[in-house]
């Protein structure tokens, strides 16, 4: 049995610069992030740190909820993501912004430097050292609020088991992230309390989207996201025999107008 492939930073660098142009297609990260700033309510001239920002899905709604006189700070430890969200935002005529490559675990601003701290998509890679750093740049009475994938709904997951399963027949190895990356909403709140926050408020939803072929599922979701790993673990040979194998497999969780994909997704709000 192959070890297990420990996703590391270097690890999530690499994956994250090689999906930085495909990763919009993640379409309900843009929907999420909007939501997650909604319940929030961050007020005008607030200063918000997004960790883990990507290609800004939750810093943009930020930055245009705080206005001019307010500023949003977007890190991340992928280079191309930042690039792009640098880009997304000038485009969008959002100058109250600025993106820095930055360490979760090495937060480079002092004690109490953000009214809000907010992470899409992003706890599970993190060690408890990155959850006190948010802890510790929040100002007193200061919010954060994350999004993860909640393990409680029912929903299909044929499409990922399937992913699943022929990871191990390939003998590519288990997949360890630094935690779970679904969790049930207790489990959300208590990651937030160990740090010292106080949850306030847990909110659930479930996004839907329907897949034309297996073929649009695998680069919009498996190419664009930790699932990648995978894939690049592979040579090139087996890289190909690999997504022939999924292609012909997901076919089973086909329906007449395509593949039902569902995210059920938790919002989770505390405060210092």
């Amino acid at each position: 049995m192959p070890d297990p492939i420990v996703f590391n930073k270097q690890m999530a660098e690499e994956t994250y610069d090689a999906a930085a142009s495909s990763y919009d297609s993640i379409w309900f990260f843009k929907d999420c992030g909007q939501r997650l700033i909604d319940l929030l309510d961050v007020h005008p001239r607030a200063k918000v740190l997004d960790v883990a920002t990507g290609t800004g899905m939750v810093l943009m709604p930020a930055a245009r909820r705080v206005g001019p006189n307010g500023h949003v700070t977007g890190i991340d430890i992928s280079h191309n993501m930042l690039q792009q969200a640098g880009r997304a935002a000038m485009a969008s005529g959002l100058r109250n912004t600025d993106f820095l490559r930055m360490d979760a675990e090495h937060l480079q601003f002092p004690d109490a430097s953000f009214d809000v701290v907010t992470c899409g998509f992003g706890i599970m890679f993190f060690s408890p050292a990155a959850f006190g750093e948010m802890y510790r740049v929040c100002k007193p009475a200061g919010l954060i609020g994350v999004t993860v994938y909640d393990k409680t709904v029912a929903v299909d997951w044929r499409l990922l088991q399937i992913f699943n399963a022929l990871a191990k027949e390939y003998k590519v190895g288990e997949f360890a992230l630094p935690r779970p990356a679904l969790l049930s909403p207790e489990e959300t709140e208590a990651l937030l309390a160990g740090c010292g926050f106080n949850p306030r408020e847990t909110y659930r939803e479930t996004r839907e989207r329907v897949f034309a072929n297996a073929e649009e599922y695998w680069d919009k979701i498996i190419l664009s996201n930790w699932s990648r790993v995978f894939v690049t673990n592979l040579d090139e040979a087996a890289r190909v025999r690999f997504k022939e194998d999924y292609l012909k497999r997901s076919m089973t969780a086909m329906q007449p107008d395509g593949f039902h994909v569902s995210f059920p997704i938790i919002y989770s709000i505390a405060q210092k």
